[in-house]
């Protein structure tokens, strides 16, 4: 069973517009801080405070805020667009938030020092001299 107090409400900008584009864009800067797109390994990530790592979404929660937030969005509005409601649309905004430059990322960003080896519970310096015999 899930544990539902894990899962955070939506604070939406003021009046977001209800196109793909800018709905994205809002979801972006929404969630810059917190989830990112590896576009070397095709896979969504996400913050964790409490281990303060990047964790792979292995059950799709970044797309379940997606639709949350397209959803929110839909209820902003007196009269939104009926597509806001249809899979392809929160699907597309999906895809467009993982090529903004404030969620998009790749390798290079994880691995910055090759002397330093990240393990779990504790990070290992390797050393660069040979050592004495």
């Amino acid at each position: 069973m899930l544990d539902r107090t894990a899962f955070t409400t939506t604070t939406l900008p003021p009046l977001v517009e209800p196109t793909e584009h800018a709905i994205a864009l809002a979801f972006a800067e929404h969630y810059a801080e917190r989830f990112a797109y590896d576009h070397t390994h095709g896979a969504w990530l996400r913050w964790d405070d409490e281990a303060g790592v990047w964790r792979a979404d292995t059950v799709a929660y970044v797309p379940d805020c997606v639709r949350s937030f397209v959803r929110d969005v839909r209820l902003s509005h007196e009269k939104p667009p009926a597509g806001l409601t249809r899979e392809r649309t929160w699907r597309a905004i999906e895809r467009a938030a993982r090529d903004d430059r404030r969620l998009a990322v790749d390798h290079t960003v994880w691995d910055r020092e090759p002397r330093v080896l990240g393990t779990p519970g504790r990070t290992v310096v390797l050393i660069a001299e040979p050592l004495p015999c």
